[in-house]
């Protein structure tokens, strides 16, 4: 007997069907039998217990079968009007008749409906065809999707072998016909037949599930899927206008002024809104996923999202299908969320406004990847109206870029100030034709978002011959991690980012990931926080003043710095000192400047109360961190020591080490100790909002209320064996400096 990969001792399909067997005098009449197919063997019996089946007992099996069929390359299923007449008294209707032909004799059966008959030819075809992916899992989750609509006959669709419309890592593309009326877009995909993991064949399918019931004007409808050739296809609509790659490379025919720019920017971050939303993540954004249904109303839809996850693991390590270098985020490989899909957008964008690729001189993929592994990316004309939002999105970690929420929300004020008129900026060149090598930019000030040492090199990748140029000098530069705005400005003689009135970037000390930087408590900094020895201008009144205070400083005394911050936020001095244990940690009446710079990550821009811009005002800062159980800059390793030893529920809240702008929420429980990391956002003249696995909270003094021993629990993520998954929130631990004289005015 011919067995395929799978094992013979696993019934793929059973079920209970008419056939049409000889009987007395060369006659033949139709007998109710319990057909089994296993392997590549397809049974009949006359009960279903003589069917059945116990390990090593083959032969015990095949004599209680009234028969069976090996399901060779050259057996023949024909259904429909291929059946010969020996269906035309088939008990139910010859529409649910299909007939397996071995030679010159054939087996008739008769299902009970067109749908079990279909179900029963497909899965024989795929035996006899020798299908890996042929599991009792997978013909069942198939089954399921034939009755919910997603399943297509490989008889409803046509195409030619030469229409292919596209390619990729995961399939070729084809133009087809549905139901010879339907235009529709039939991908072939690669590498799928490779799986031999029933459970990685049931979550391919359970996706195909999920896709094919995915409705949005921006995202490509997928009707369903069919097997075809040895393929699974997926089959999707046709979108007539080609793609955003093909416009690209069609500058002269495709021009987009900068509303359109604008306009198609908007049409990508919706469609990823709702990916997004549906728990979808794409994985291979780029122009040539991006297809464009209306160039006049500048409208496109995204296509071939959320499958590229399920390519063999093999293929997965080598890289291959897991996006396109020259879009793919350096974390796609390893574990990833879905901020992978915003670096991709930050790159499309770059081309949308710039019209060019970048680093044109790159001929192998490997060479984006580990420019990106680099922290290096394609340069930027300060005049770019896209700037600030690109190098927010493709931010070196995944957890400072922003949500397509965010830009979405972002492109719609630009949207609201974008001009009548074209708009025009400049993209200076040199002879070459290579832009940005030593040209001149006026210097413009943009918004930059925390780089962690990014390096912003020219689109033809060749750094500046000075070591300091072409490089983001501060990994601190642009808008903290809430998305609050630093301001930067571009360098006149060449693509460098420095903040406004530094002093000469050859004065500048880079920031390094030097392991024996340590933060005011004496605990090492995570690498992007990192202090510069040069003070900040962020085009902010409070960060300014205080920033002039320390001018060619390293510290200040506590007077001087109190009575600065007051006139910078105009406030009293009272409310200055209860911010004191977090610049002046041991009481030494000195605040050291690298100190200041932390905190501004956490807060920025800072609000006035007399000149207010919609950042944080004092009130608000106070509101988080004067509370006696937030202990400021607390390492986890440090929490975890002062809550050792503890009784549980004991807590305590402080400034997350590793995600600048996020608080951490230290808590004692089962004699260990839990971290939960608290988001916060800030949005212009709002109060700011707090997170906790996406649950929303106004303040953290809500989080405490809200999970206090009488309340509702926080989620344990990983309990031990033994332990409860539930944690409260009991009696708070206390600072050792909350005393009355540490608060002295002074």
């Amino acid at each position: 007997m011919e067995q395929n990969d799978n094992s013979a001792e696993e019934d793929i399909k059973i079920g209970w069907l008419n056939s049409k067997e000889k009987a007395t005098l060369g006659q033949q009449k139709w007998h109710k039998r319990f057909f089994v197919l296993n392997g590549r063997t397809l049974y009949w019996f006359k009960t279903e217990k003589d069917a059945e089946y116990k390990r090593g007992a083959e032969k015990q099996r095949l004599r209680k079968a009234k028969g069976c069929i090996t399901l060779q390359n050259s057996v023949k299923v024909k259904k429909g009007d291929e059946v010969d007449t020996a269906c035309n008294d088939a008990p139910g209707s010859r529409e649910n008749c299909f007939q397996v032909c071995v030679g010159e004799s054939s087996l008739s059966i008769c299902a009970v409906s067109p749908d079990e008959m279909n179900d029963w030819v497909d899965v024989l075809d795929s035996a006899i065809a020798g299908r890996r992916d042929l599991y009792r899992a997978t013909v069942l989750i198939q089954e399921e999707l034939r009755k919910a609509g997603q399943y297509i006959p490989p008889t409803d669709l046509d195409f030619a072998e030469e229409e292919i419309v596209g390619s990729g890592a995961s399939g070729i593309v084809k133009k087809g016909k549905w139901l010879k009326s339907t235009d529709v877009a039939v991908k072939a995909l690669k590498n799928v037949p490779e799986f031999t993991d029933p459970k990685e064949m049931i979550a391919f399918y359970r996706e195909i599930d999920t896709l094919s019931k995915l409705r949005h004007g921006n995202i490509v409808h997928m009707f369903g899927f069919c097997k075809k050739d040895n393929f699974i296809c997926l089959v999707t609509e046709f979108v007539r206008g080609g793609n955003l790659a093909t416009c690209f490379s069609q500058p002269d025919k495709f021009q987009l002024d900068y509303p359109r720019q604008i306009e198609m920017a908007l049409s990508i971050s919706r469609g990823m809104v709702y990916l997004h939303s549906q728990n979808v993540i794409h994985r291979d954004l780029k122009p040539a996923n991006i297809l464009i249904e209306s160039w006049e109303d500048t409208k496109v839809k995204v296509c071939d999202f959320g499958i590229s996850m399920h390519l063999s693991k093999e293929k997965q390590q080598a890289g291959e299908g897991l996006g396109s270098p020259q879009y793919a985020a350096p974390e796609l490989i390893g574990e990833h969320d879905n901020k992978v899909d915003v670096f991709s957008f930050a790159i499309i964008l770059w081309e949308i406004a710039l019209r060019q690729m970048p680093w044109p001189e790159i001929k192998f993929g490997w060479e984006f990847a580990d420019r990106y592994k680099r922290n290096e990316r394609p340069g930027i004309p300060a005049d770019c109206p896209f700037r600030s939002l690109i190098m927010r999105c493709w931010a070196v970690q995944a957890s400072e870029r922003w949500s397509f929420s965010a830009i979405y929300e972002e492109l719609e004020k630009m949207k609201r100030g974008a001009p009548a008129r074209n708009h025009s900026y400049s993209t200076p060149t040199t002879p070459n034709n290579l832009p940005f090598k030593g040209t001149q930019h006026n210097p413009r000030p943009v918004s930059v978002p925390p780089g962690v040492g990014v390096r912003v090199l020219p689109p033809n990748g060749s750094p500046h011959p000075n070591p300091n140029k072409g490089t983001i000098m501060n990994n601190h530069t642009g808008p903290g991690p809430n998305g609050r705005p630093m301001t930067t400005s571009w360098g006149a003689t060449s693509p460098v980012m420095q903040r406004n009135n530094f002093p000469s970037p050859s004065n500048h000390t880079a920031i390094t990931k030097s392991p024996s930087t340590t933060n005011i408590n004496g605990s090492p900094h995570p690498p992007h926080l990192t202090p510069s020895t040069t003070p900040l201008s962020t085009g902010n009144q409070v960060d300014d003043m205080v920033n002039k205070l320390f001018a060619n400083k390293d510290s200040e005394v506590w007077s001087h710095f109190s009575h600065t911050l007051m006139a910078a936020f105009r406030t009293t001095l009272e409310n200055i000192a209860k911010l004191r244990f977090i610049f002046d940690p041991k009481g030494g009446g000195s605040v050291d400047k690298t100190s200041w710079y932390t905190f501004t990550q956490w807060f920025i821009p800072m609000s006035s109360n007399e000149a207010p811009n919609g950042g944080f005002s004092i009130d608000e800062i106070i509101k988080i961190c004067a509370p006696p159980y937030f202990h400021g800059f607390l390492g986890s390793n440090e929490a975890q020591k002062e809550l050792k030893g503890k009784p549980d529920n004991t807590f305590l809240l402080r400034f997350s080490s590793q995600h600048p702008g996020c608080y951490a929420l230290s808590v004692s429980y089962n004699h260990t100790v839990g971290h939960w990391r608290i988001s916060c956002e800030k949005k212009p003249y709002q109060d700011p909002v707090f997170r906790i696995d996406g649950r929303e909270y106004k303040s953290l003094t809500d989080i405490i209320q809200t999970h206090s021993i009488n309340g509702e629990p926080l989620k344990i993520k990983q309990p031990k064996e033994g332990q409860s998954g539930n944690c409260w929130l009991g009696a708070p631990l206390i600072r050792n400096e909350t005393t009355e004289d540490y608060y002295q005015v002074t």
